[in-house]
């Protein structure tokens, strides 16, 4: 099971035992996480453990992340167990959809910023929950391009 948990957290960390659990569907991973003492433990904002390799890189708290479009069923939202550190709560019913179905999202400095689909090839906004700075749109019509390259594949 540390080698499950390893792989997750080169991928993913830093995380909690939950999110490996969200991930791979294998439970009770808690005392398993805990017990691998090899690993480096950090805190979120409210003091749990967040559990990642030894040297992985972690950027600085006050770098901002960059403007990313992520897909209906990305590992954003697959591998990870609590939502609310990429998305306020408000904003929950305007990406999941009838069903479960879930919506393509924007992403601003690391929070849900709005929703996209894409039409013959073209990205289009569909809503954003705010306005974007100068600087902010300018990246996301960079990212925009950068996907519509991608589309064109």
């Amino acid at each position: 099971m540390p080698d499950v948990v390893r792989r997750y957290l080169r991928a993913f960390g830093p995380a909690t035992a939950a999110d490996v659990t969200t991930w791979s569907g294998i439970t009770r991973l808690g005392p398993v996480v805990k017990a691998m003492t090899d690993l480096e433990v950090h805190e979120d904002e409210d003091g749990k453990p967040l559990y990642d390799v030894p040297d992985a890189p972690l950027a600085d708290e006050d770098t901002p992340a960059p403007v990313r479009l992520f897909g209906t069923y990305d590992n954003l939202w697959l591998s990870h167990s609590a939502r609310d550190r990429v998305m306020a709560p408000e904003h929950r019913r305007m990406w999941m959809g009838t069903n479960g179905a879930q919506a393509m999202s924007v992403h601003v400095d690391g929070w849900f910023a709005g929703l996209w689909r894409a039409e013959e090839g073209r990205v289009v906004i569909v809503d954003l929950v705010r306005d974007l700075t100068r600087a902010e749109r300018a990246e996301l019509d960079e990212e925009i391009a950068r996907t519509e390259a991608l589309l064109a594949r």
